[in-house]
């Protein structure tokens, strides 16, 4: 079981880019937590992405993450062109197949 990350305290809330809306922290969850930080600035916040949750203190939030990017995080499958380099052989056999790479030849 992946350990929870775990940190003391925030100096800014990082922003991530997500392609899906419903990803995305509402303002009153973004509000809680960051009043929470600023009341308690040397407690520790845990999130698990295995449980998809972020612990402060006493209290749970359940966090949402899609399927593929958390298993990817869990698994170690999350670098992309690592994927990609390590199966170079059948990423050309695929390419071969597509119409729209034909150009290449």
């Amino acid at each position: 079981m992946p350990r929870p990350f775990s940190f003391r305290r925030i100096e800014q809330l990082p922003v991530y880019r997500s392609f899906s809306t419903d990803d995305k922290v509402s303002h009153e969850v973004a509000d809680k937590i960051r009043s929470w930080i600023e009341a308690h600035p040397s407690e520790e916040l845990v999130t698990s992405t295995e449980s998809r949750t972020l612990k402060m203190g006493d209290e749970t939030i359940k966090l949402t993450l899609a399927d593929g990017p958390r298993g990817q995080f869990l698994d170690g499958s999350w670098h992309a062109r690592s994927a990609l380099m390590a199966n170079a052989d059948k990423v050309q056999e695929l390419a071969k197949k597509l119409p729209y790479m034909q150009f290449l030849k």
